[in-house]
């Protein structure tokens, strides 16, 4: 790698020219199977066809608008409005940018109902599942005047106390985190009830387990539950930066149009791309696919790493997959190229597994093949 590039991260300097499907292949011509998938964003593996076709097509037509709407704009926001049921959809730049957008609202919404500083509950996993993104949140709260209440037990009736000790207008939570609970059967349901019970909002953020990675449009549809904000973002544009805030009429006409642009928010080419890979998931049955090769890749794991007594707990839903360790093992990304494999590295007691939904059932042995031999060369 050029010392002219700075690095952004402690990757290996390995450098990546192509790719196809679950597959990369770096400038040596090696090739790596890619469960890391750009944090998942990449969730129709690299260079699919229809992505490429849409670029190319949009590319020769109109790539950017600044704040002025479009057609696709339009057209991506009604087809968010149909998959959710929910009744405003609001787009932006980013995961991050759709979370802040869901904390102003929440704020709008106190300020309407005579609260200031509003406060929030977030329900985070003790496994670290949003451990990378807690610094960021936390800005985020002061940004928009909104104090977040450190949950410390994950108890519901303690949950319900803290809701009636700190006077809480919203619970938020990543879905996937609902098995923190201690009775995490219908803990969104339960959740959302506690919010009608006292009149908070439900802001679920499903910007990196939404959109088709755990097997459906959204993991709140497991439950049949109904969010008042709802965000999104990784899949979503096919590789290219792109989010969205969605809400109930609970938040009509609460956002006025010049705090939320941004420079790049959803131009033609990424909405193109947004509808697009809505279009596809459909097209190839992908959520069939993510179901699936999910409890396959699930089960090898299990049957492969019974008797390693370095795994903790494997959690999974679709093709999102986290492996907890007993102790630090340090080193995974480096043996994990090693052997050819790419997977996310949460810290070095955690690492996350995001596979494409275009994956096959050989694909997913080979993945575990690897990922098995990583583990075991950690050992040594």
């Amino acid at each position: 790698m050029s010392l002219t590039l700075q690095r952004t991260s402690d990757i290996e300097p390995v450098t990546f020219k192509q790719g196809n499907g679950v597959w990369l292949l770096d400038k040596k011509g090696r090739l790596y199977l890619d469960a890391l998938n750009g944090q998942g964003a990449n969730a129709l593996g690299h260079s699919h066809q229809n992505i490429v076709e849409v670029i190319t097509q949009q590319a020769t037509k109109l790539i950017h608008t600044f704040s002025y709407r479009t057609e696709k704009q339009e057209a991506l926001a009604e087809k968010l409005k149909e998959l959710s049921g929910m009744e405003e959809a609001l787009l932006v730049n980013s995961a991050n940018d759709a979370n802040v957008l869901a904390l102003k609202l929440l704020s709008l919404y106190a300020e309407k109902n005579g609260i200031i500083h509003p406060r929030v509950v977030v329900i985070k996993s003790g496994l670290g599942t949003q451990t990378s993104e807690l610094k960021i949140l936390q800005e985020n709260f002061n940004h928009c005047a909104v104090n977040k209440v450190e949950l410390i037990s994950s108890d519901m009736q303690d949950i319900e106390n803290i809701i009636k000790a700190s006077q809480v207008m919203a619970i938020m939570l990543n879905p996937l985190d609902v098995e923190w609970l201690t009775e995490p059967e219908n803990g969104l349901l339960k959740l959302q009830a506690l919010c009608n019970k006292h009149k908070l909002l439900f802001i679920l953020d499903e910007t990196e387990c939404g959109l088709g990675r755990t097997g459906k449009w959204f993991t709140f549809q497991f439950e049949n539950c109904h969010p008042d904000i709802l965000t999104l973002s990784k899949p979503l544009a096919g590789g290219l930066p792109l989010g969205a805030c969605l809400s109930n009429h609970k938040m009509r006409g609460l956002l006025q149009p010049q705090p939320h642009d941004y420079l790049f928010t959803a131009s033609p080419l990424v909405c193109s791309l947004a509808l697009t890979f809505v279009k596809t998931v459909k097209q190839y049955n992908l959520l069939a696919n993510v179901t699936e090769q999910g409890k396959q890749l699930l089960a090898e794991l299990q049957t492969r790493l019974s008797d390693n007594r370095q795994v903790n707990a494997i959690h999974s839903k679709g093709l999102w997959l986290e492996i907890n360790f007993t102790k630090e093992i340090p080193g995974l990304i480096e043996l994990g190229l090693k052997h050819g494999l790419l997977f996310d590295v949460v810290s070095e007691r955690l690492i996350r597994l995001w596979p494409p939904y275009i994956i096959t059932a050989e694909e997913v042995k080979e993945l575990v093949n690897r990922l098995v031999a990583v583990i075991a060369e950690s050992l040594l």
